[in-house]
């Protein structure tokens, strides 16, 4: 055994038992309200939903009714920050 298969060993050892559970570097956290709101906030500030819900409701008209665009455009969410972009869609399209 050369002195870097001992290091190797030795160092993925040491990592195993340190970490019994999954790595802390990357975790997926549970949707909550508060960091929802936070994120939704962060959005609206900026008006990026409702400039978003605006260009594609345009987009989809080319290719579906209107009603269809805008039913499209509900279930979707948001890309920066994932929201759901149905408050949007109420606030840029009152119908």
């Amino acid at each position: 055994m050369t002195r870097r298969d001992l290091l190797k060993t030795t160092m993925l050892s040491a990592a195993a038992c340190l970490l019994p559970g999954a790595a802390f570097a990357f975790r997926i956290e549970d949707d909550n309200a508060v960091t929802q709101q936070l994120y939704l906030t962060a959005c609206e500030q900026q008006g990026a939903h409702e400039q978003l819900v605006r260009e594609l409701i345009a987009k989809l008209e080319g290719s579906e009714s209107h009603e269809q665009a805008v039913a499209e455009v509900r279930a979707m969410s948001c890309p920066i920050c994932g929201c759901n972009l149905a408050p949007a869609v109420d606030a840029a399209n009152p119908s």
